[in-house]
């Protein structure tokens, strides 16, 4: 949490640096077993890199399948398509 609070002060909330520190979080709370507090993570990561990198750039795309990775473990498949 502490990398990315520092990030989000220092870099801004949409640099690269902090998406990455943003999606690190959500896999170290996913790797938990905390899938219910990984996706509002996941999701606000998949928000961000859209608006920051595109809908097309490959860091917004890896955002978009971890967001439905987690979606389909928390048994909500119908929501990951």
């Amino acid at each position: 949490w502490e990398c990315l609070d520092m990030s989000r002060r220092t870099l801004g909330t949409e640099h690269p640096n902090t998406l990455t520190a943003l999606n690190n979080y959500a896999v170290t709370l996913s790797n938990l077993g905390c899938e219910g507090e990984a996706e509002p993570w996941r999701w606000a990561c998949l928000e961000i890199s859209r608006k920051a990198l595109g809908e097309e750039h490959p860091g917004t795309l890896t955002a978009l399948n971890n967001y439905s990775v987690t979606l389909s473990n928390l048994g909500r498949e119908g929501e990951a398509k």
